[in-house]
């Protein structure tokens, strides 16, 4: 597996977007690979959901964070409406 190494700069941003398109690919194969180990196959996919969901909460210094999806579609059909709440324990 590679190993993630970020510069000065990396480290310091504000959010993985910054991130070199190397670093970032490194991150998510790490992330994948952590994620399927632990969890299988679908593992990745809701661990990394949240982690996402806890960093919105963390970035706006909340404890909490609720997420309306109105009128939500997959895969071009559509599914309702939904709520998504995260919060610290």
């Amino acid at each position: 597996m590679a190993e993630l190494i970020l510069t000065e700069a990396e480290h310091a941003a504000d959010s993985y977007l910054a991130w070199d398109d190397s670093a970032l690919g490194k991150l998510v194969r790490q992330l994948s690979q952590m994620c399927a180990d632990e969890y299988g196959a679908t593992g990745a996919h809701t661990t990394m959901a949240a982690h996402l969901l806890v960093d919105l909460a963390r970035r706006s210094n909340a404890d909490s964070a609720t997420i309306d999806l109105n009128g939500a579609s997959a895969g071009g059909e559509p599914i309702g409406d939904w709520q998504i709440t995260v919060t610290r324990k």
